[in-house]
C-alpha cells in the first residue's frame, strides 16, 4: 500500500516537471498496478512517466512528432548510472563537487550550442535508470528548462533526430560535440 505522504510525494514529481494529472483517474489505476513492486516514490514516479510517455512526447514535439534530442554515450551512462545514490531525499548522484560543475557545464554549452543552432531547445534521451537524478542534477545547477526523456517514454509514432551527443571518455575530462 502507498501511503498518503508517498502520493503526495510522485504527484508533486510529476507536476514539477510540468506533466499533467488531470487524468487522476488512470494515474491512481497505474500506481495501483506498480506498488505491488515497489513503494518508492521516485521508482513509482519513473513508472508513472513511462505510462504517460504519450503526454510527454506530445509536448516536446511541437506538433510535428519529432523530437530534437541530445544523447549521451553509452560510456557516459554507464559512468552516470554507477555513480547513482539512493537515500531518503531521494535518487542523487555521488559526485566530488569538481566532476558535478564540470557535468553540468558541458551539458549546458552542449546544450546551448544546439539551441542556437537549431533555433530549438533539444530534450536530453537517456536511459531510464538515469533519468531522475539527471533532471534533478540539472535542475539544482541553474538549468531549469532542461527536459530529460528517457527511452521508456518515446511512444511508436514518434521520430527521435538526435542533434548532439555527449560523451565521457574519462570522468573528469568531458567531450560534448553536436552531430
Amino acid at each position: 500500500m502507498v501511503t498518503p505522504i508517498e502520493i503526495r510525494k510522485i504527484l508533486a514529481n510529476l507536476i514539477r516537471e510540468e506533466i499533467s494529472i488531470k487524468d487522476i483517474g488512470f494515474i491512481f489505476e497505474r500506481l495501483c498496478d506498480f506498488a505491488r513492486f515497489s513503494k518508492d516514490p521516485d521508482e513509482l514516479s519513473e513508472k508513472l512517466r513511462a505510462s504517460l510517455g504519450r503526454q510527454i512526447c506530445h509536448k516536446l514535439t511541437e506538433g510535428n512528432k519529432v523530437i530534437y534530442a541530445v544523447t549521451l554515450s553509452p560510456d557516459f551512462e554507464d559512468f552516470l548510472k554507477n555513480s547513482i545514490n539512493k537515500t531518503e531525499s531521494g535518487t542523487k548522484f555521488n559526485f566530488e563537487e569538481t566532476e558535478t560543475v564540470k557535468i553540468v557545464g558541458d551539458i549546458a554549452t552542449t546544450l546551448m550550442n544546439v539551441t542556437l543552432e537549431l533555433k530549438n531547445t533539444p530534450a536530453i534521451l537517456c536511459i531510464p535508470e538515469i533519468r531522475l537524478p539527471l533532471f534533478r542534477l540539472l535542475i539544482s545547477k541553474d538549468i531549469p528548462t532542461a527536459k530529460v526523456i528517457s527511452s521508456d517514454e518515446i511512444v511508436s509514432d514518434i521520430k527521435i533526430e538526435k542533434v548532439g551527443i555527449i560523451e565521457n571518455l574519462n570522468p573528469m575530462q568531458q567531450n560534448c560535440k553536436i552531430d
